[in-house]
């Protein structure tokens, strides 16, 4: 039998078992950016609703936080911890359209094509903008990581 040291008196003991002071910190700033998103989603719907365009109040509301991002020329810190939480969550929301359209199927097979059309026709435009706020971020990024 091998003799070994019993865990306290050997092993280096860095951090306890409990949440530690780096866990709690990042839960706080997570939880501030989800609130910061939800501000942005409550006042987005406010302008829809008072001013009754034909856009939803959260597109409204992420493009007032777009406006923030830019004018502040960098995003918030606790709101990018909680984009980077909620990002791997986002094909979850495809399955309620899935779902809906599954019901639908006489719609689907009377203006089947249009709706294709439809969908075609403005995905290009959404992937363009899409590759342009990326391109236009990372030219950003790069300019900031040179100073």
């Amino acid at each position: 039998m091998v003799d070994t040291l019993d865990l306290g008196s050997s092993a280096v003991r860095c951090e306890s078992s409990s949440l530690s002071f780096r866990t709690k910190i990042k839960n706080e700033n997570m939880l501030a950016g989800l609130f910061a998103l939800l501000v942005f989603l409550i006042l987005g719907e406010a302008i829809q609703s008072w001013i009754a365009i034909p856009v939803p109040g959260s597109i409204i509301g992420m493009a007032l936080l777009l406006i923030v991002i830019i004018s502040r020329n960098k995003s918030p810190k606790n709101i990018e911890i909680a984009a980077n939480k909620l990002a791997p969550l986002l094909p979850l929301f495809i399955i309620p359209i899935s779902a809906g359209l599954i019901t639908q199927a006489d719609i689907i097979q009377q203006h089947g094509f249009k709706l294709l059309a439809i969908l075609t026709i403005s995905l290009i435009p959404g992937a363009l903008v899409t590759a342009l706020i990326l391109k236009m971020g990372n030219r950003l990024a790069n300019k900031s990581s040179n100073k």
